[in-house]
């Protein structure tokens, strides 16, 4: 009973855990300013492949030391989805348009199909809505569904489109962007998001000029971090905490402001610690998101 009541747990954070070859200018040092959002008026079509994977530890290990696996989850999503950004209004907001075409989810114990924490059909072909601010920031997010699918979509709405509408950089060169979003855990009675806070830096490696336009190749690294803060699962209120590191790379059609290809990998770490009367002992949890997302 405990090692279910800890794997429905694990279940939703992964959820939440559950988007030219040419002539190189790269010689060029003068800087450009590189757009990371879609111009407004134009509807781009996204492919996006991504995978997790975690050891779990053994019950009743420490959770401050190494400890023996016990299994392994995997879980993949496979989805294709539309973007169309609006063009801003007065206070600078504006409206991306987001619905999925193609939405298939599997995740698996030790190579053991588990149970879906949403159903599929309650995603595919339903539109979203996500509000950004001036700085490309979500600032909210709307749908035809209930609170708990938005919850679940809501961090794949944020892969995709939070992050600093351009930067401005010479081949070479390196900038460095605050990072802060909300985690939204799909766990019965879990209503307050977790706060991620980190940074990416950006470096741009060279530009192409060819027949799709100017493509500038960069790329990035990445650091966050999620503090201590209790949330209410099934299995009763946990605290945890989260490192996250990773790198990647970002091709960018300049012209259309797309990021036509988008590779990266993060390394995660999670500490769980469970509150009075939880049925789970602690936890210390490593695994692996890597993420495709390419402009079709």
């Amino acid at each position: 009973m405990t090692t279910t009541r800890s794997f429905r747990s694990i279940r939703g954070v992964l959820l939440v855990l559950s988007l030219c070859a040419t002539g190189v200018v790269s010689a060029q040092s003068e800087r450009i300013t590189i757009r990371l959002m879609p111009r407004p008026n134009q509807v781009v079509r996204f492919h996006t492949v991504q995978e997790v994977r975690f050891a779990l530890p053994s019950p009743g290990t420490p959770a401050d030391t190494p400890s023996p696996s016990s299994g392994a989850v995997a879980a993949t999503i496979d989805a294709v989805h539309t973007l169309s950004v609006g063009a801003p209004d007065s206070q600078g907001h504006a409206e991306a348009q987001f619905a999925f075409e193609q939405f298939t989810m599997s995740m698996s114990l030790n190579g053991q199909p588990m149970p879906l924490p949403v159903p599929m059909d309650s995603i595919l072909r339903h539109p979203f809505t996500a509000t950004l601010d001036r700085d490309g920031r979500i600032i909210d997010v709307k749908g035809d569904e209930n609170a708990g699918i938005i919850a679940s979509i809501k961090p794949m709405l944020t892969s995709a489109l939070n992050g600093p509408p351009s930067v401005t950089l010479a081949p070479g060169e390196t900038t460095t962007v605050p990072l802060s979003a909300e985690l939204a855990l799909p766990l019965p009675g879990n209503a307050n998001p977790m706060a991620l806070t980190g940074e990416m830096k950006y470096t741009l490696a060279s530009v192409e000029v060819g027949s799709a336009g100017r493509v500038a190749h960069l790329t990035t690294t990445f650091m966050g971090r999620v503090v201590g803060q209790d949330i209410q699962t099934p299995a009763g209120t946990l605290s945890m905490e989260m490192a996250m590191t990773g790198d990647g790379t970002l091709d960018v059609n300049n012209d259309r402001g797309i990021v036509s290809l988008r590779k990266q990998r993060q390394a995660i770490d999670i500490q769980i610690q469970p509150g009075a009367g939880a049925p789970i002992p602690p936890m210390k949890m490593s695994g692996t998101i890597t993420l495709t997302v390419s402009a079709e």
